[in-house]
C-alpha cells in the first residue's frame, strides 16, 4: 500500500500495525484528535506527504528527522508553539504547512532545508520576524503567503525590499 487516507475520523491513537506499512508513502490523518504525532508513523521510512492538518498536536517529536525522504508535511491548525531541532534532518522537505499554529519562532536548524521552496506561516498568533526567516531559508524561490495575519498595514516597499535582500543573499 502507498496511499493511506484517514481524514476526518475521531482518531486519537494509531495501531502500532501501521508501521508495517513500509511502502506508504501518502499518510493523511487530517481532521482527528490526534495530541501527540503516534510514534509508529516515524517508522515509516518511505513516507514522501504528512497530513495532519486540523488535530490538537502541541508539538513534534525530535525524531520526525527519521522521515528522511518526507517532501511535504502539513501541520496547519494545531497547537504547535515550536518545531523541534529534528526538522533540520527532512533534507528532502519542500512544501512545509504550519499556518493557524501558535509559533513565534522558527529553529536555526531549518537553515539545513536546503530544498524547502514553500513555507506557509499565515494566520499564525505571531508572525516570526521577517529578517530571520530571510536568513533560515536557503532557496531564492519563495512562496511568501501573508494571509489572515491581521495586519493592519503593509507597505508594498516591504515585499519589495525583503525579495531584492533575498535574492542579494542568495548570490
Amino acid at each position: 500500500m502507498k496511499s493511506l487516507n484517514l481524514l476526518d475520523n475521531k482518531l486519537e491513537h494509531l495501531s502500532a500495525d501501521i508501521a508495517q506499512l513500509k511502502s506508504l508513502e501518502f499518510l493523511n490523518l487530517d481532521y482527528n484528535r490526534f495530541k501527540i504525532l503516534p510514534e509508529e508513523i516515524l517508522q515509516l521510512e518511505n513516507l514522501q506527504v504528512l497530513e495532519l492538518t486540523g488535530n490538537q498536536l502541541t508539538s513534534l517529536p525530535e525524531e520526525i528527522g527519521k522521515l528522511e525522504k518526507l517532501e511535504s508535511l502539513f501541520v496547519e491548525g494545531n497547537r504547535l508553539t515550536t518545531l523541534p531541532n529534528g526538522i533540520g534532518h527532512l533534507r528532502n522537505l519542500k512544501i512545509l504547512h504550519l499556518e493557524q499554529n501558535r509559533l513565534t519562532t522558527l529553529p536555526e536548524e531549518m537553515r539545513a532545508l536546503q530544498n524547502l521552496k514553500e513555507l506557509y506561516l499565515q494566520n499564525s498568533n505571531s508572525f516570526p520576524e521577517k529578517e530571520r526567516i530571510r536568513k533560515l531559508l536557503p532557496k531564492c524561490e519563495i512562496f511568501l503567503n501573508l494571509r489572515r495575519n491581521y495586519l493592519s498595514l503593509l507597505k508594498f516597499s516591504f515585499i519589495q525590499d525583503f525579495y531584492q535582500r533575498l535574492l542579494a543573499s542568495c548570490s
